[in-house]
C-alpha cells in the first residue's frame, strides 16, 4: 500500500504543479488510445495489459471527464474509490502507470 500512496503523491503533486492538465476538449477516455497507438515497441502482453487497466478501471471512473478538469481531488476521489472496490497496491500501482503515462505529455 505504501507503493500506491507514494504514486498518488506523484500523481497529484503533478497535477498541482499543472503538469498534466491543459485546456481541452480531449476526455481521459481518449487519452489511453492515443498513446498506446504512440507506443509501437511495447509488447503484446504490456499493451493488453494496460488497455485492460483502462478499460476496467480508468474509463469507468474518470473516462466521461475532461483532461483539464483532472484535478487533485479528483485524483483522490479515484484512488480511494479504487481502495473501496478492494483494488490491491499492485493494481492500484499499475492504473497508475497507466494513468500517469496517459496524461504526462
Amino acid at each position: 500500500m505504501r507503493a500506491a500512496r507514494q504514486a498518488k503523491h506523484e500523481l497529484l503533486a503533478a497535477a498541482q504543479g499543472g503538469k498534466l492538465a491543459t485546456p481541452s476538449k480531449i476526455t481521459i477516455e481518449a487519452l489511453p488510445d492515443q498513446w498506446l497507438n504512440s507506443k509501437q515497441r511495447l509488447a503484446r502482453k504490456t499493451r493488453d495489459d494496460y488497455a485492460r487497466h483502462v478499460r476496467l478501471h480508468i474509463v469507468p471512473l474518470l473516462g466521461a471527464m475532461r483532461l483539464h478538469e483532472l484535478t487533485p481531488a479528483k485524483l483522490s476521489a479515484f484512488y480511494s474509490e479504487l481502495s473501496k472496490q478492494g483494488k490491491g497496491t499492485p493494481t492500484q500501482q499499475k492504473v497508475h502507470v497507466v494513468l500517469w503515462c496517459c496524461t504526462a505529455r
